[in-house]
């Protein structure tokens, strides 16, 4: 299989143009990045860098390396274990395990190290919001929201650790159990296993909480969404986007930097007044008349941009596209879901995930004539790719 990527790249964290010496630009549309025969995921993507399990390796793009197959990361343990990565504006931080071991990244000895952060306590999800707050999965039905995230560092270190008094313990219903942990800029969203989406923020500015603030502490439930159980819980920035079990996307938030821009999607203006909107993607029409969209197994989402995966394979985005992020071959901001294109494209490529960094667009691809199966788990915070072929069953992200 085959990552394509589209949008900023500033600091080659889509690989490099041309030449290694060449200066890195934006790709206005989908051009391969890396391929393998085996498992490829993308467990983190950052404002400067890329953390990638190719082959059964890790390996980073951007701003810790400028060659076009990236740079090996050392570690003391298969790259099959790790779930996901986490990170903030300034870079990749570390990274988490199936089995909730933390891993810290390190530049120290000259190369690219990810080494396990002692202490006896477990996380099996860390997210940072934009506001700088960090949040992990302590246990099945229990988050910890941080100041910061040397202090979450700082608690799993031990269990005597002191916290600021601005620390926010998350506990789900007796019913429930936390399957993923997303960030926005400036709030959390949890998707248990039940299909229940809950969401919480410390910020007083106005956060894509997808319902009406409430005075009582912790998380609450989006009761906009009526009990639809969801599979897929996606967010970052001023937006987010979920897909239930029947294939259907819902999107709330904002697309103008949380300050009510005059920029908006058009699924949200024309439901103004709602916290959620039904998205109705691949059907572009006037406002008012009724057509049905794609229906959508996949969705991922950006700082300010969204992008949803047909169950057909076809791939559409909508929101900011200043950097190619939208994969039109054009720059600009899209009210409606548009189409994306990949690059000289010849023949029909088969869609199988789909993946966003702040300002760019990752879509994993099966080669011609491969049987790979999207697997898109609730718990996986990326699509998590199999190749049948080679006898790869490792489906954990």
């Amino acid at each position: 299989m085959d990552l394509y990527a589209c949008g900023f790249n500033a600091h080659r964290q889509l690989g490099s143009n041309g030449s290694n010496g060449s200066p890195p630009v934006d790709r206005l549309r989908l051009q391969r990045v890396c391929g393998g025969s085996g498992t490829v995921r993308v467990l983190f993507a950052g404002w400067a860098d890329t953390l990638l399990e190719l082959d059964g390796t890790l390996r980073v793009f951007g701003f810790h390396c400028s060659t076009q197959s990236g740079a090996a990361v050392h570690c003391d343990v298969p790259a099959s274990r790790f779930r996901s990565g986490f990170g903030d504006c300034t870079g990749l931080k570390g990274a988490v395990t199936d089995d909730g071991l933390v891993y810290i990244l390190s530049t120290a000895s000259g190369a690219l190290t990810l080494g396990q952060h002692p202490g006896p306590i477990n996380a099996s999800q860390i997210a940072i919001a934009g506001n700088g707050r960090a949040c992990a999965l302590l246990g099945p039905r229990n988050a910890v929201d941080f100041p910061d995230l040397q202090d979450l560092l700082r608690v799993l270190a031990g269990p005597h650790s002191t916290t600021s008094s601005t620390t926010q313990t998350i506990d789900l219903p007796h019913h429930e159990s936390a399957t993923h942990l997303t960030a926005t800029a400036t709030s959390f969203a949890l998707l248990a296993a039940s299909g229940t989406i809950y969401t919480w923020s410390t910020d007083t500015r106005p956060s894509p909480l997808g319902r009406s603030p409430v005075p009582e502490p912790g998380a609450h439930p989006i009761d906009a969404l009526g009990g639809i159980p969801i599979k897929k819980l996606a967010a970052a920035g001023w937006l987010a986007a979920a897909v239930s079990r029947d294939n259907e996307l819902y999107i709330w938030g904002g697309s103008g930097g949380g300050q009510g821009g005059t920029r908006r999607i058009g699924d949200l203006k024309r439901s103004e007044g709602e916290h959620v909107a039904l998205a109705k993607v691949g059907a572009v029409g006037a406002i008012g008349e009724e057509e049905d969209g794609i229906s959508v197994v996949d969705v991922a989402v950006g700082d300010r941009h969204a992008v949803a995966l047909g169950e057909d394979g076809t791939i559409f985005a909508v929101g900011e596209g200043a950097n190619g992020q939208l994969s039109t071959g054009e720059v600009g901001f899209a009210e409606e879901w548009v189409e994306c294109e990949f690059e000289g494209q010849k023949e029909q490529k088969r869609a199988i995930g789909v993946y966003c960094g702040p300002r760019n667009t990752f879509v994993l691809v099966s080669r011609p004539g491969g049987t790979e199966k999207r697997y898109t788990s609730p718990s996986s915070s990326s699509p998590a790719l199999v190749n049948h072929n080679n006898n790869n069953n490792n489906n954990n992200n």
